[in-house]
C-alpha cells in the first residue's frame, strides 16, 4: 500500500518545481505554463486508486461479486439492447487479463455490466434553434463537456423528437464520442442537476444500473485507466471516433462499496492538497514574474547613465533568484531590446553621421526608386515621448524605406500556384522573429498578383490574434493582405527588426488598430507609426550588442530547460515507482 501523504510530504519540491512550458498562439509568442508535477501527482492518486493500492482492504468489506450480484439484478429491470455474443467476448478476455492484478475483494468487469450506454442522434438543421422556447429541449454538445457540465451554449430541438432514454437523469455520465483531438475523445463529466436536457450525435451517456455505483463511475471517468482506453479506442482520420460498443467493452475494476466510499473520499481529500499546490506554484510564479517586470521597468525608465547603472546593480545583485523561470528571461529580453532602441545600450559617438542627416539620405533614395514621386499623403508622426540622446532622430516609419502590403493571386487562375516562390501569411511567422517554411508556392504570374519580398525586407503581421508578430524576409517570396513590410533604405534591417518588435512600437499597433474581436491596422496608420532612428554606425553597435546578450539569455534558458526537464523526469521516475 503505498503511503500517498508522505510520498507527497518527502517529494514537494518535485512536483512544485516542475514545470513546463507550453507555447501559445497570439501576438509577441507569450508562454503559459504547466505545473507538470502536480499534473502527475494527480494522475498518480488517481491510478493507484483505481488499482486497490490507495486507501486499505478490510476482511469485513462485502466483497464486488456481491455487489456486482445486486448490478446484474438491477440491469435484468432495465431493458438494454442486446449485445453481440463477439462484444460479449471481447469485453470477458478484457476483464480476465487484469483481474489478476487487483486485490482479491475486486472484481473486473466490462462497463455494459453495470451501465447502459446510450448513444446521441443526429437532429436536423432545420429543428435546431439558438434559443430557448416553449416546447424545445436543450441539447449537449462536446463543448458542453468541462471538468463539470456546462449547460451554457445550448442548441435547442423539439422535445417531441426527443426520446425519454435520450432525456439525462441525474448520476449520468456524459462523454465526448467524437473530436477533432485524440485527447478530447472519452472526456467525461457527470450531469448531477439542473433543466430537462438531451445530448446530440457527438455525445454518449453511461447511465449506471443503480444509483450506488454513480458516484464510482464519475471518478472512474477521470481516471488514467479509464481515458488509456477510450484513446485507443478512438479511431478515424482527421476525426477520433468512440462508438458504443468501445464504451461497452470498456474495463472498470469495481471495488466493494464500502471501499468504493473510501476512495472516493480520499480521493477528494487528496485533490484538494494538489489544488492547494498548485494555487501556491502559481501564485509564486505570478508574484515572481511581476517583480521582475517591475524591476526590469525601472532599469528600461533610467533617467541617465548614472541611474541606469544604479539600477542594473539592483538587478545583478539578485540576477540568480530573478531569472529563474523561461517568463523572467524572456521578460529580459524584451527589456534588452527595449533599452537598445532608447539608446541605452551601447555609447554614442560624436565622430558618427547625425541620423538627421542619414534620413535625407534615406529620402533622397526612395525618391529615386519612387522615379521622382512623393506619396500623395505624407505620414505624421504622433507624439514621441521617448528621451532620445543626442545624434538621433524620430521619424514616421515610411520615412525610412518603402511600405508595401501583401495579395493573394487569384486561385480561380490555377497556374498562379504553379511555381517555385514562397507564398506566406501569418502562420508562418512565427513569436521568435523566424519565417517556417511555406505551404503554398507561386508563380511569376502569380506575384504579379502579390507583393514581392527581398532579403532583408522586414514584415510584419497586421491582422487577427498575431498582430505584432514580424521577421526578416531571408530569400525571395511573397506575402498575403494580412502581412505588411518595410524595405529598409540605407538603415540597417536589423535594427529596424528591433524596433519592431520594441514595446513602443508594439504599443503603437495596438493603439491604432481597430476591431476589438480582429484587431487591425491598415497601412497608413502602420507606416505612420514613429520610429527612434539612431546613427547608422550606432545601428550597427546596438544590433551587434543585442545578438551577444540574447545569446546569453538563450544560453541561460537552455540551462533552465536542462534543469526544468531533470526535475521533470524525477517526478516521473517517482509516479513509476510509486505505482510499481
Amino acid at each position: 500500500m503505498t503511503d500517498i501523504a508522505t510520498l507527497v510530504a518527502d517529494n514537494i519540491h518535485i512536483w512544485t518545481g516542475a514545470i513546463q512550458r507550453k507555447s501559445s498562439a497570439g501576438r509577441g509568442g507569450g508562454k503559459r505554463i504547466s505545473l507538470y508535477g502536480i499534473e502527475r501527482l494527480r494522475a498518480l492518486i488517481l491510478d493507484l486508486a483505481v488499482r486497490g493500492k490507495l486507501v486499505p482492504q478490510y476482511a469485513g468489506d462485502e466483497p464486488a461479486s456481491e455487489l456486482l450480484k445486486q448490478l446484474a439484478k438491477a440491469k435484468m429491470a432495465i431493458k438494454t439492447p442486446r449485445k453481440s455474443r463477439q462484444s460479449v467476448a471481447n469485453a470477458e478476455d478484457a476483464t480476465t487479463a487484469i483481474e489478476t492484478d487487483l486485490p482479491k475483494s475486486w472484481k473486473a468487469v466490462a462497463l455494459s455490466q453495470i451501465a447502459s450506454i446510450h448513444r446521441g442522434v443526429t437532429y436536423s438543421k432545420s429543428d435546431a434553434e439558438d434559443v430557448e422556447r416553449s416546447g424545445l429541449i436543450g441539447l449537449l454538445r462536446g463543448q458542453n463537456i468541462q471538468s463539470k457540465i456546462n449547460l451554457e451554449n445550448l442548441v435547442y430541438v423539439p422535445t417531441g423528437k426527443v426520446s425519454a432514454e435520450q432525456i439525462l437523469k441525474p448520476g449520468d455520465i456524459v462523454i465526448a464520442m467524437s473530436s477533432g483531438s485524440a485527447d478530447l475523445v472519452g472526456k467525461a463529466a457527470q450531469f448531477t442537476h439542473g433543466p430537462e436536457v438531451s445530448f446530440g450525435a457527438f455525445c454518449g451517456v453511461i447511465r449506471p444500473v443503480s444509483k450506488v455505483v454513480q458516484t464510482y463511475l464519475a471518478f472512474f471517468c477521470k481516471t488514467p485507466f479509464y481515458r488509456d482506453q477510450t484513446q485507443k479506442g478512438g479511431k478515424g482520420i482527421g476525426i477520433q471516433n468512440l462508438s458504443k460498443g468501445d464504451l461497452e467493452r470498456l474495463v472498470c475494476p469495481l471495488p466493494p462499496l464500502a471501499e468504493q466510499q473510501r476512495i472516493v473520499a480520499k480521493v477528494d481529500e487528496l485533490m484538494a492538497l494538489c489544488d492547494a499546490l498548485e494555487r501556491e506554484s502559481a501564485d509564486a510564479v505570478a508574484a515572481h514574474q511581476a517583480l521582475v517586470e517591475a524591476l526590469l521597468a525601472t532599469l528600461v525608465n533610467s533617467a541617465d547613465a548614472a541611474d541606469l547603472a544604479r539600477q542594473w546593480v539592483r538587478l545583478e545583485n539578485h540576477f540568480d533568484t530573478l531569472f529563474t523561470t523561461d517568463a523572467s528571461i524572456d521578460a529580459l529580453k524584451q527589456a534588452i531590446l527595449d533599452l537598445a532602441v532608447r539608446g541605452k545600450l551601447v555609447a554614442q559617438d560624436a565622430e558618427d553621421e547625425a541620423a538627421v542627416t542619414l534620413l535625407k539620405r534615406i529620402q533622397a533614395e526612395r525618391e529615386k526608386l519612387l522615379g521622382g514621386r512623393r506619396p500623395s499623403k505624407r505620414p505624421t508622426s504622433a507624439k514621441f515621448e521617448m528621451n532620445l540622446p543626442g545624434g538621433w532622430i524620430c521619424t514616421p516609419l515610411a520615412n525610412i524605406g518603402l511600405t508595401m502590403t501583401g495579395g493573394t493571386p487569384r486561385s480561380s487562375q490555377p497556374q498562379n500556384f504553379d511555381g517555385p516562390i514562397p507564398f506566406i501569411g501569418p502562420g508562418q511567422i512565427s513569436p521568435t522573429g523566424n519565417i517556417s517554411h511555406a505551404e503554398k508556392f507561386i508563380s511569376e504570374l502569380g506575384l504579379g498578383q502579390s507583393t514581392e519580398a527581398l532579403p532583408g525586407d522586414v514584415l510584419m503581421v497586421c491582422i487577427g490574434g498575431s498582430i505584432g508578430k514580424s521577421a526578416i524576409a531571408r530569400e525571395r517570396m511573397a506575402y498575403n493582405q494580412q502581412i505588411n513590410a518595410v524595405r529598409p533604405l540605407i538603415a540597417s534591417f536589423r535594427y529596424v527588426d528591433l524596433y519592431l518588435r520594441s514595446s513602443a512600437f508594439q504599443s503603437a499597433v495596438l493603439e491604432r488598430a481597430t476591431g476589438s474581436a480582429t484587431p487591425i491596422i491598415n497601412r497608413s496608420k502602420w507606416e505612420g507609426i514613429p520610429v527612434a532612428i539612431p546613427p547608422l554606425a550606432e545601428q550597427d553597435r546596438i544590433v551587434i550588442k543585442v545578438d551577444e546578450l540574447m545569446a546569453l539569455c538563450d544560453a541561460l534558458k537552455a540551462s533552465l530547460s536542462n534543469a526544468a526537464q531533470t526535475q521533470c523526469h524525477l517526478a516521473d521516475a517517482i509516479t513509476e515507482q510509486a505505482a510499481a
